[in-house]
């Protein structure tokens, strides 16, 4: 299906051009170049995990880094696009680092969903069972949980995000480097990133260091676009034509150019997708759709506030 090949050294455009103009902190040079360290990639299978992917797998040869490197993937299971575990293994082959695809063990996004739906049922029904803005526990238990349970095998590591400030506020007010704190022995909590780096040498280095980064932050779609090995009005073109000509030679997800083309690339349906991407879905994914409709029905709570699937 992935007829473009990335060269990190060959990128169109001006990704690899502008990299000099990309910062990396001094500290995560430092750091990855710990003999103890692990460079962990997270990666969705999205335009800015891509992106971010490419991005530090080239800046890890360009500063010639010798440090553990892979890609790691939460797989939510059924909620997932189809097409995206073969996409993710693509994108670590063709980086030329290992993949490593973690779970929730208890069940996948559809699983936790019923689950709690029959908790809260027996509780009398009084509110939804799905995650939300405000309720946000698939992320933490199906994603972050099972990737840290992978982490804890290193004494230091950094998990590489592809975040963006430009995608929401509260995004915005992420910062670049951060400790991760859930992996972090108790006594650099709290800390700023360089503090905790010197108290922790100072200490002899017990329990564990992590952090996260968020290696691309300060980038415009433009350049997300670019790093993933085409352009902005590529993709604008691609969504107007029909499917097999829209994949043909695409670079990123399938998802971004099947039908009307996504706007963001999350679970197939996401109880923060856009209009456009839970219907562009449907018929991508329509055994998905038909359990989740039916839970809908079935509790009498629509899939996301105010809007039923």
């Amino acid at each position: 299906m992935y007829h473009r090949q990335l060269s990190l050294f060959n990128l169109e455009g001006n990704a690899i051009a502008s990299a000099s103009s990309l910062s990396i902190p001094p500290l995560i040079v430092e750091i990855l170049g710990d003999r103890d360290c692990a460079l962990s990639f997270s990666i969705s299978g999205g335009k800015d995990s891509q992106a971010m992917l490419n991005y530090g797998v080239y800046l890890r040869s360009l500063l010639n880094l010798q440090c553990e490197t892979y890609a790691i993937h939460a797989d939510l299971g059924r909620i997932e696009w189809k097409q995206t575990p073969q996409f993710v293994k693509h994108l670590a082959q063709a980086a030329d680092i290992p993949l490593v695809v973690v779970r929730r063990e208890q069940g996948d996004m559809i699983d936790r969903w019923q689950q709690r739906r029959e908790t809260l049922f027996q509780q009398g029904n009084t509110k939804p069972f799905w995650s939300s803005s405000t309720s946000r526990y698939c992320t933490k238990e199906l994603k972050i949980q099972p990737i840290d349970k992978y982490l804890r095998r290193h004494k230091i590591v950094i998990c590489a995000i592809g975040l963006r400030a430009e995608e929401s506020q509260s995004r915005a007010k992420k910062l670049v480097l951060s400790l991760r704190e859930d992996l972090c022995t108790n006594a650099i909590k709290g800390l700023s990133v360089e503090q905790a780096w010197s108290t922790w040498n100072a200490k002899g280095r017990p329990g564990r260091f992590a952090l996260n980064w968020n290696a691309i932050h300060d980038w415009q779609l433009p350049q997300v676009w670019e790093w993933c090995g085409t352009s902005l009005s590529e993709w604008q073109q691609r969504r107007r034509l029909p499917d097999e000509q829209a994949l043909d030679g695409w670079a990123a997800h399938p998802a971004y150019v099947l039908g009307r083309g996504n706007e963001r690339l999350s679970c197939a349906f996401c109880v923060l997708g856009s209009q456009n991407d839970l219907t562009n879905a449907i018929p991508y994914n329509q055994e998905t759709f038909n359990i989740l409709l039916q839970m809908e029905t079935d509790s009498g709570w629509s899939f996301q506030p105010h809007r039923s699937l």
